[in-house]
């Protein structure tokens, strides 16, 4: 652990707004030239993209889902700069032909920048849990 429990700052309003359905006010959370790689592989360069896409999907197939967050660790690398692991849980949103998807969990990891205060999110990986094989 960081030893610095506003590292998680950024990542609990981002679920809180995610809720909202409110990206636009995500972007205090972001750098401006964050990235972001989505589950399905879609990788966003900068806030105009990240907000673009999951504005969209809000309010397509995401308008209902409801997401909640497990906080793993946190580790400070210096100079500002920290990693953050966390498991996702999502319920309610819709798969391609509009029928309800089941629950689903994913792993994110995202770099974030900063310091006690003012972290902000650099990058952010998420990827679906998935059974082993």
């Amino acid at each position: 652990m960081t030893g610095d429990e506003t590292v998680w700052a950024p990542i609990d309003a981002f679920v809180d707004l995610w809720n909202q359905h409110d990206i636009a006010s995500w972007e205090p959370l972001f750098t401006p030239d964050a990235d972001f790689v989505n589950v399905v592989g879609r990788r966003m360069t900068g806030w105009p993209e990240i907000c673009e896409v999951h504005t969209t999907v809000h309010a397509g197939p995401f308008r209902n889902s409801v997401l909640s967050a497990e906080h793993h660790d946190a580790v400070l690398l210096g100079n500002g700069v920290a990693v953050v692991h966390l498991t996702a849980n999502i319920q309610g949103d819709l798969s391609p032909d509009g029928s309800p998807r089941p629950p689903r969990s994913s792993y994110f990891t995202m770099v974030l920048q900063g310091g006690p205060g003012a972290w902000r999110i650099r990058a952010a990986h998420n990827t679906n849990v998935m059974p082993p094989p």
